[in-house]
């Protein structure tokens, strides 16, 4: 089988089996299982949140999905030691209510402090030509270790805090937002749940509004 990199181009050919157990790995490194009435609890709230949205006609049930990974061959001894990004599908359709907000607040909160907050190749274009005596610029790169991971209840609750200095959140759209992150992983006909955490908070990579682009306002 094929296996898709994490950000480069290539495309690498591994046995299932291999892969499998790289998989297995991944999910078992960071996932517990879970009984089924947390995951039944998850979907009552998510139904109850759609009601109060009247968007109970159009918010589905959460698809169980099974997780994949793609090849960080862009790391230190990727031949002996590959390290793996895991891929999680199963997203709530609260998700999509959350980066709504998430959207809204970003973009006043970067206005409010004069910000740059790219979210295409185009805008980091059009800023870099923009740029006046390119030659005199430095560049700073950087490479934050489990990004997704860092990201816990309490980093967000504290951002969110910030980002009110500058547009009013209610409450019942922090309690959107927190409930997006109450989220399980389908893997071997079992849910998973975040192991350092006891209310399944996990910002997943896939998720409708993750941290790569809904969230960058934790980083600045």
């Amino acid at each position: 089988m094929l296996i898709k990199p994490d950000k480069t181009s290539n495309f690498y050919r591994m046995k299932p089996e291999k892969y499998n157990k790289l998989l297995h790995n991944n999910v078992t490194t960071t996932y517990r299982k879970i009984d089924n009435e947390v995951v039944t609890g998850i979907e009552r709230k998510s139904k109850s949140i759609a009601e109060n949205l009247e968007l109970d006609d159009r918010i589905e049930t959460t698809a169980k999905k099974e997780p994949f990974i793609t090849l960080k061959d862009h790391k230190q001894n990727f031949d002996s030691n590959p390290k793996c990004r895991l891929i999680n599908p199963t997203k709530t359709e609260i998700g999509k209510v959350s980066k709504q907000i998430l959207d809204r607040i970003n973009k006043r909160v970067a206005k409010a402090n004069n910000t740059n907050l790219w979210r295409s190749t185009r805008e980091v274009l059009l800023w870099f030509n923009a740029i006046d005596n390119k030659e005199k610029c430095k560049f700073i790169s950087f490479d934050v270790v489990d990004y997704y991971p860092s990201v816990t209840e309490k980093v967000l609750n504290k951002s969110l805090d910030f980002a009110s200095e500058f547009d009013p959140i209610t409450t019942d759209e922090r309690d959107i937002i927190l409930h997006a992150k109450r989220s399980f992983l389908y893997s071997e006909e079992s849910a998973w749940g975040k192991r350092e955490t006891q209310n399944l908070f996990d910002v997943t990579m896939g998720s409708w509004d993750g941290a790569g682009g809904q969230l960058s306002f934790i980083s600045y």
